[in-house]
Formats: C-alpha cells, sequence, structure tokens
C-alpha cells in the first residue's frame, strides 16, 4: 500500500450553577450493530445529528482545537474525519486493512492508527494528509496511547505492550501486561501507563520512565477501556461482562469502589472538570452519565444500536 493512499475533502445561552457538563458539549458515539455515529448534547442526551457510518464504527478521537473527529471504520479500512461545526462527514483515511483503536497526539497533528488486519500501526499527518510511515507488529494491535516521549500500542494477543520511539518510529521494547490488553490510559502526571487485561481481568500498572510494570490490580471481568482523573486522584475502567466501573485510587493503586451501569459498558470519558464520567453501554445501546465520586446515576439517554465509543468522546466546543 502506497503511503500516501489517503483522500481528505476539508472544505440563547444561561448559565447552569449545578450542571458539570458545559451546555455546548458534544457526545461523539459510535454506534457499531446500526452503523451509525450520533452527535448528541452531552447534558441533555438530546439527539443533534446522526450519521450513517456502515463498516461497524468503534474508535473515536477527537481534535478539540480544530473541532474534527475521528472515526475508525474496521470493516470498511476506513478513518472517517467529521467536522464537529458543520455535523457533516468531510473526509475518509483509506488502510490497507481496518483500523480499532485510534489517537491523535497532543497536538492533533498526528493521528496513530492501530490498523488489526494488518498487524501495523500507522501514523497519519492530519494536517498535510499523508501518511507518515507504518510500523509492523507482531500481533494485531489493539488500544493505542500518546505519553509524553513515547507512543504505546497493546499487542493483544502477544500479553504485552509495544514502546515506540517517536523519532525514529521504531519499537523501543515490549513490556509484559496481563492478558489480551486491549485499552490504554497515560497518566501524564504520574508518567504511568495503565492497561485493561481483558482475560486475566486485571489493570496492569507501567511506570513508563524504567519501563516495567509495577503494579496488576484486580476488577471485574473483561476490563475494556480507561479513563483517568487528576482531579479525583481515580483511574476509572468499564467491565463489560460484569456491568460495572471499577474505581482505583490512582496514588495507592488499590480498588476502591465498583458502580454500576447498564449493559456492556465499553467506551468511557471524563467531563472537562472530571466531576462525571460518560459510559457507553453496547448491549443497551445507551450513553450512562455518573457522578464520579459517588458512582450516582445522574442521568441516560438512548443512543442507536450496539454504542461503543472506544477513545475520548466528548468535545468540548
Amino acid at each position: 500500500m502506497s503511503l500516501t493512499g489517503a483522500r481528505l475533502n476539508v472544505s440563547g445561552f444561561f448559565l447552569c450553577l449545578f450542571c458539570h457538563l458545559a451546555l455546548a458539549d458534544t457526545a461523539v458515539i459510535t454506534n457499531q450493530l446500526a452503523g451509525t455515529v450520533t452527535l448528541h448534547h452531552a447534558e441533555s442526551g438530546e439527539l443533534l445529528k446522526r450519521l450513517p457510518m456502515d463498516g461497524k464504527p468503534v474508535g473515536v478521537s477527537i481534535d478539540q482545537q480544530r473541532g474534527l473527529a475521528y472515526i475508525s471504520r474496521p470493516e470498511r479500512g476506513l478513518v472517517s474525519v467529521l467536522d464537529l461545526q458543520t455535523r457533516e462527514q468531510v473526509g475518509d483515511i483509506l488502510l490497507k486493512g481496518g483500523a480499532v483503536a485510534i489517537a491523535l497526539d497532543a497536538s492533533g497533528k498526528r493521528l496513530a492508527i492501530s490498523d488489526w488486519y494488518d498487524s501495523a500501526l500507522y501514523i497519519y499527518d492530519t494536517i498535510g494528509h499523508v501518511f507518515i510511515t507504518r510500523i509492523p507488529l507482531e500481533y494485531a494491535p489493539a488500544g493505542v496511547v500518546w505519553g509524553a516521549d513515547a507512543l504505546y500500542v497493546a499487542e493483544r494477543d502477544g500479553d504485552r505492550i509495544a514502546v515506540i520511539d517517536t523519532d525514529a518510529w521504531q519499537v523501543l521494547k515490549r513490556i509484559a501486561s496481563g492478558e489480551h490488553p486491549f485499552g490504554l490510559a497515560y497518566h501524564a502526571s504520574a508518567r504511568r501507563l495503565y492497561t485493561a487485561d481483558v482475560v486475566s481481568g486485571t489493570v496492569t500498572v507501567i511506570d513508563t520512565q524504567q519501563h516495567r510494570a509495577i503494579a496488576s490490580i484486580a476488577v471485574d471481568e473483561s476490563p475494556y477501556s480507561i479513563a483517568v482523573s487528576d482531579e479525583q486522584g481515580r483511574i476509572y475502567v468499564t467491565n463489560q461482562l460484569e456491568d460495572t466501573v471499577s474505581v482505583i485510587d490512582s496514588y495507592r493503586l488499590e480498588l476502591v469502589d465498583t458502580f454500576d451501569t447498564e449493559g456492556y459498558p465499553e467506551g468511557i470519558t471524563l467531563s472537562a472538570d472530571e466531576s462525571e464520567l460518560l459510559v457507553a453501554n453496547w448491549g443497551d445501546s445507551t450513553v450512562l452519565r455518573l457522578d464520579a465520586v459517588s458512582g450516582e446515576r445522574l442521568a441516560d439517554f438512548a443512543a442507536d444500536e450496539g454504542s461503543r465509543a472506544v477513545g475520548n468522546f466528548l468535545y468540548r466546543e
């Protein structure tokens, strides 16, 4: 495949003292079984737009500065680009195989794409609209996340994390995790990486300066996605088969609470002030809002069938 084989055609307010989500925040939800992406008012759940999106959409990564959302469509071999101001699809990035997890760097200028079917990680220049490189992997890649000075990708069937040098674009090291890691989260202030290990039911904690695992924390069955809150000092993990979110103290690295969700939770993200969690529930096709401290159910709203929203799916206008 040519690394230049991409195409893109980019062409009354009031103050709510008790609302933690900004009134303009938009939840971008991939609905795998329905073949749609739905845009919702994050606080009220109001449906703002439904976009047809075949190819079993899964992953979401949002460029907050430019107002763009990138959506992985693994069965079409595409990553699609949405303009969140116009609420329209504006382009596609064509892959050799099919992307599952995707992640923008802090600048929004580089997109890491885990190509599950090609067993490779692609880096895409979102400004120049060209591929920068292809990094071959030994196992199909799952979750991917940017760290302070490296890129991390889960080699799921190898039970390990590949550490990628972001200057040379080569694998620097591989670090053992629990069984079948999928979701990853980077904790910038602690310089740690967290992995959701689906089969072993654990979260592995990796010191990214020493490149070694320092803890393994048992959670509920089939942990999948992770969100990290410095404000709360907590790590939140969705557990698909238990309909729960496990809550880990990020200082003591101990399980401290478990929140109930709806059916088969997958994607999870935090509000801007980190006071609320939003959880996409694949089994019930809903998005749930929870208090990040107590786990109290604040609201829920219907998405389309098979809502996944794997990634940071909240656009803060």
